[in-house]
């Protein structure tokens, strides 16, 4: 019996040490502020979740030498939170996973936008420096100088529509970030209320 209780020990620290370390992994890869209070407050949450189950542990290893009878049930609920808390782990992996992919997409497709601002910028400017060497040779040419605040006049309204496009995608991808952090909000409450229903429940068995 104590070569096992060993072995499991040593089993969870093995597992609490690899759990750190992905977590830690994940945490440096999000860097919105918001996300990241949102991920400290989970990992904080679960750790402590984990060292109440750590406690539950030495307290029915206490149990033992009194009643074997309970030993079996106790150690059934103890295996039972222990996958949840892994199933749970795996939940909030996924949905830090999607959220990093989201925001991967959405730095990508502002960067897209980005390089053809740029570049249509750089046009307009060139246009516009070509126009005003035009207007400085032939000043007299009104036609020119007509055509020439026709094509500005264009070319700011598609610049501007070009922005809109960009404020428009950025909202987008803001709304499913907030999304994203709202499921992930929720999913974390629930996971809450059910590790804390069955941790009264095991509670009220270790007291009877």
């Amino acid at each position: 019996m104590a070569v096992k209780k060993k072995d499991k020990n040593q089993k969870k620290s093995k597992n609490k040490k690899e759990l750190k370390n992905d977590m830690k992994s994940e945490l440096d890869k999000i860097r919105n502020p918001t996300m990241e209070k949102l991920y400290e407050t989970a990992s904080k949450e679960n750790e402590q979740y984990k060292i109440r189950i750590e406690n539950l542990i030495r307290t029915i290893d206490n149990l033992q030498e009194k009643c074997r009878s309970q030993d079996n049930d106790a150690l059934e609920v103890i295996s039972t939170l222990q996958r949840e808390t892994e199933t749970k782990d795996t939940k909030i992996k996924l949905l830090e996973g999607q959220m990093d992919n989201e925001r991967e997409n959405s730095r990508l497709e502002k960067e897209s936008i980005i390089k053809d601002y740029e570049s249509q910028l750089a046009d307009i400017r060139e246009n516009l420096k070509e126009k005003e060497i035009s207007l400085k040779v032939i000043k007299d040419e009104f036609n020119v100088l007509k055509d020439f605040r026709r094509k500005r006049r264009e070319l700011m309204q598609e610049l501007e529509r070009k922005n809109n496009d960009m404020i428009e995608i950025e909202k987008t991808n803001k709304e499913k970030i907030e999304r994203l952090e709202k499921k992930f909000f929720e999913e974390k409450v629930r996971l809450q209320k059910e590790t804390n229903k069955k941790l009264a429940e095991l509670a009220s068995k270790a007291h009877q």
